[in-house]
């Protein structure tokens, strides 16, 4: 008999098969440091986790390194994981040339064990001594990601599937890191590809539904969670994720059913717990959402300190995002988040200096993860300066010669403007009235500019054919549920041109905000997505207002398609009007329930939804921060605001 049989026999669970080769081999060569660990493996399989040991202490670990890592899955297996995790470090210290596979193990181990610094230890040398091995490299990024150190676990699991094209599981977590980015087109297209390999992987399926969502296919992303239902009945994270969007959709009992079945499933599923809570917050049942927000996971202590902060317990708020904060085993997302959100507490509190402190060292934190992650500020807004002095010379002469699509586009309504200037505030106020549909931030006219042929210089060249194609192409992505569509992606602002072209007689809805409210505003949200790093910025911010007002004036001027501008200053103090004009713009008959927007959820994209009445606490907030913004503060000064409102 060999130590190959003897192998053969282990994997098909013929452990005395398994043992009687090993103790043959071992009879013959007893210092044959394969049979030993083939017969420590035998024992470990059949439970003995004392022999496996005890065999294991013989093997050297020079000809046979993979005992190493047996020795320490052992060792925790048995109970003594602060054993398991002193050899893990030990070897993650000293590992030699060719121990790759031993520290790869090891990192298992102690990622198992819950100590990550150690398995990323163990990982980075690994993938160190091997650097066209993809393994290590994807215990890596999966050690990462508890982290929250995400863009660096994305171009870890970048080079995996370079290296594996066929690894599934690397698609899989592709397309999660990238969900998690912000970069949903991206994720859509690596799960896409996980599922062809893995078609019946449920979570892929449930990832894959967040990922259409966001992009706004709604239909598809209920159609994904549903089919990970099918796959996986016991799948927790498919029936929250499809109850929080059948709530979205209006459907409310469908979707608390399902939210209640995750909790039956897994009863501290933060994102069940968080979906029920935030259906009592939105109808006022405050003390009911706090009820349903059991536990001390960083998630759920995020989601307690908000509804503190709405009853006016700002010590309360301050005491869990401590609790977060000093939690160092919370993802670094909900540290980061934590910082920001106490910033927001001790504003509410009126403690604003402290919340000035807070707010500078967590968007400098932010900001260095950005550019940790590639992103260079001056690169990004010289594209953007760039862009749009390519606008205006395109369309400055005017469009009477521009061509069209012969499309009618009356029933296709953009909202656009900068972060903080009230999109969503208006969107749901908006989404209340029965002949208006939120289809959330499409990037389907992105996505179109991107394929057009020199666009937008040769603007003046595309054809009426290409023009309805593309046209065609946009309808289908924001479907028609009603008479008018919203389309709130935000920086559709540099595309009025191009809708004017597809759509002829659309409508665009320009937000704009106090320059220093609308930039303390941003500086105080932890923005997910690597296109809105410049929030981090007071430099940033200002030369992207700069640009927004420089481009609104562009189609101010060229009148490509009827155009109405909102001021977030009267639609606070002057909702009935300011909101009787948008209406009146869009031809739409006015009703008052577009004044109880805070109590529906409109929002389908995972912005969190508006959930108090209109209040003016925000405006003139400015004032208490002037040191802080700096130039912004002084150009704020000289702005009497918003049609002679002075904020």
């Amino acid at each position: 008999m060999s130590v190959e049989s003897g192998l053969a026999a282990l994997r098909a669970g013929r452990l005395a098969e398994a043992r009687e080769a090993a103790e043959a081999c071992l009879a013959g060569q007893p210092d044959d440091m394969a049979a030993r660990h083939l017969l420590a493996r035998v024992y470990e399989a059949g439970g003995d986790l004392e022999g496996a040991l005890s065999v294991n202490a013989s093997i050297d670990p020079a000809v046979m390194p993979r005992a190493v890592a047996d020795r320490a899955r052992l060792l925790a297996r048995s109970g003594q994981g602060a054993a398991a995790l002193q050899l893990c470090r030990h070897a993650a210290a000293r590992g030699q040339p060719g121990d790759a596979s031993m520290l790869n193990g090891l990192g298992e181990v102690a990622g198992q064990l819950g100590d990550l610094a150690v398995a990323e230890a163990c990982f980075r040398r690994a993938a160190s001594m091997e650097p066209r091995a993809w393994a290590a490299r994807y215990n890596l990024a999966l050690a990462l990601m508890p982290q929250g150190r995400t863009a660096e676990a994305g171009e870890l699991l970048e080079a995996v599937t370079s290296m594996a094209p066929a690894f599934a599981g690397g698609w899989l977590h592709r397309g999660g890191v990238l969900n998690s980015l912000g970069r949903y087109r991206e994720a859509a297209a690596a799960l896409r590809r996980h599922l062809e390999l893995a078609p019946g992987s449920a979570p892929g399926w449930t990832w894959f539904g967040a990922s259409r969502q966001y992009l706004g296919d709604f239909t598809g992303a209920e159609a994904a969670y549903r089919k990970a239902i099918e796959l996986d009945p016991r799948l927790a994270d498919a029936r929250a994720n499809l109850g929080r969007l059948l709530l979205a959709n209006g459907q409310a009992e469908a979707g608390e059913r399902l939210l209640h079945e995750a909790l039956a499933l897994a009863p501290d599923h933060a994102i069940a717990r968080a979906g029920l809570a935030g259906r009592r917050e939105r109808d006022g049942r405050l003390d009911e959402a706090l009820a349903l927000l059991e536990g001390n996971a960083p998630e759920t202590r995020l989601h307690r300190s908000r509804l503190y902060r709405r009853l006016r317990r700002h010590e309360d708020a301050l005491a869990e995002l401590a609790a977060v904060r000093r939690d160092t085993a919370a993802p670094a997302d909900a540290r980061r988040q934590a910082a920001f959100s106490t910033a927001q507490a001790l504003d509410e509190a009126g403690r604003h200096e402290e919340a000035a402190a807070e707010l500078v060292r967590a968007n400098a934190d932010r900001r260095g993860d950005w550019q940790d992650a590639g992103w260079d500020p001056d690169e990004e807004l010289a594209r953007l300066e760039s862009a749009a002095a390519d606008l205006e010379r395109v369309f400055a002469e005017g469009s009477g010669e521009l061509p069209r699509s012969g499309l009618d586009g009356r029933g296709t309504v953009l909202i656009v403007g900068l972060p903080r200037a009230g999109k969503s505030l208006l969107e749901q106020a908006l989404a209340a009235h029965p002949e208006i549909a939120a289809a959330g931030e499409l990037t389907a006219l992105g996505d179109i500019a991107a394929d057009l042929p020199q666009w937008p210089v040769a603007a003046r060249n595309l054809t009426q054919e290409r023009l309805a194609r593309e046209g065609a192409r946009y309808l289908k992505a924001a479907g028609a549920a009603a008479p008018r569509i919203l389309d709130t992606m935000p920086f559709n602002f540099l595309n009025i041109g191009l809708i004017g072209m597809l759509l002829p007689g659309a409508r665009v809805i320009g937000l704009h905000r106090h320059p220093a409210d609308l930039a303390l505003r941003c500086l105080f949200k932890n923005f997910a997505g690597r296109s809105l790093a410049f929030t981090t910025s007071i430099e940033a911010l200002g030369r992207w207002l700069s640009v927004y007002e420089r481009v609104m004036g562009l189609w101010r001027r060229a009148e490509v398609t009827p155009l109405h501008e909102v001021y977030y200053e009267n639609l606070v103090h002057q909702p009935e009007q300011t909101l009787r004009g948008v209406l009146g713009f869009l031809e739409l008959p006015w009703d008052p329930c577009v004044l109880e927007f805070h109590r529906i959820d409109v929002s389908r994209t995972g912005d969190r939804p508006v959930v108090e009445p209109l209040h003016d606490r925000e405006i003139g907030a400015w004032r208490h921060y002037e040191n802080m913004l700096g130039s912004l503060a002084d150009v704020a000064a000289r702005d009497p605001g918003p049609k002679g409102l002075n904020p």
